[in-house]
Parts: C-alpha cells; structure tokens; sequence
C-alpha cells in the first residue's frame, strides 16, 4: 500500500533516547540478559494520540497482562515487502478493530495512563515495534529477545526510528 508515511506520536525523533537494542543489565531485574526490541516514546504523556505510521490492516487489538492493549497493523513498504507494526501500552480507548484498513496518520489509540492495568503497570509511554514479514499469530509478538538472538542476528526486528527516518517520515 502506497502513502503516507507518519510518526507514531508527536515530538517522536529524540536523538537522546536509544531503547531500541538497549541490553538490559542486573539493572533491570525483570528482563536481565535480554535486548528490547522496540522503541519507547511519549514518556509520561499520558492520552497522547497514537497513529498508524502507515497505510495497513489492522491485524490484532488486545490486551495482554504485561503489555495493556495492544494494536498490531500490517503495512507494505515502498517494495511490496509486507512488514508489521505494534504499538503497545495504551489505554482502553481504542479507535481501531482488526480487519479495518487505515492510513498513515489516523489514530489508532492513546498512551495509557501511568501504573495501570490499562498499559501493563508501566509509567505511562507507547512501545512502538517493527517487524518485518506478514501478520501471524505466531510468537514474536513480544518486547525483548535474548542477547545471542541480537547478536545472531535470529530476529526480524527492525530500528523504527531508523526505519520512519529513512521513509521521510516528519
């Protein structure tokens, strides 16, 4: 699907922030010895709208205990090549149902407010992941991967900052 290539939330480019790839440490007792997989952003924007970053179907809209609700949208890119994005720890006010078409730049939900079911207990932020390939309801929906498959290179994870700067994404 050919259009409009957006950012997933407003003010979303932030040179300073680097969660994609970020090796978790004894630091971080909950998922120690693991690489996330996804980019956070809208820390402590609480409501702030979350858009498509690009024409697709909307494949899955759930909640899942330690992520809250969760979008899946399947996308095509400048190639044909099918690819997916997530966007995870939102609030209960979602705008989107699978199977619905969407554009780059409708909202598709809300950051979820800070320690609540809603968004999985987390401070209030939007996890935003790329994945390459089609939809499925296979595993892969998840925040983090082990240190060997990153440095393996055993995943299908995608930087999307890198990724919407790269389609001119403003």
């Amino acid at each position: 699907m050919a259009g409009k290539w957006v950012t997933p939330v407003r003010d979303y480019y932030d040179p300073g922030r680097t969660s994609y790839g970020f090796s978790v440490t004894k630091d971080f007792t909950a998922f120690v010895g693991s690489v996330h997989i996804g980019d956070d952003a809208g820390w402590n924007k609480e409501l702030r709208t979350v858009v498509a970053v690009a024409p697709g179907v909307v494949r899955s809209v759930q909640h899942i205990f330690s992520w809250g609700f969760i979008v899946v949208i399947e996308h095509k890119d400048a190639k044909g090549e099918p690819f997916c994005s997530l966007y995870a720890h939102l609030s209960p006010m979602l705008h989107v149902k699978p199977g619905e078409r969407v554009e780059g730049g409708q909202k598709i939900a809300s950051i979820g407010r800070s320690h609540t079911v809603d968004n999985g207990g987390y401070h209030a932020h939007v996890h935003v992941g790329l994945h390459h390939g089609e939809y499925n309801e296979g595993n892969w929906v998840h925040g983090y991967i082990s240190l060997k498959s990153w440095q393996d290179g055993l995943h299908d994870w995608m930087d999307p900052q890198k990724f919407l700067k790269d389609h001119d994404a403003p």
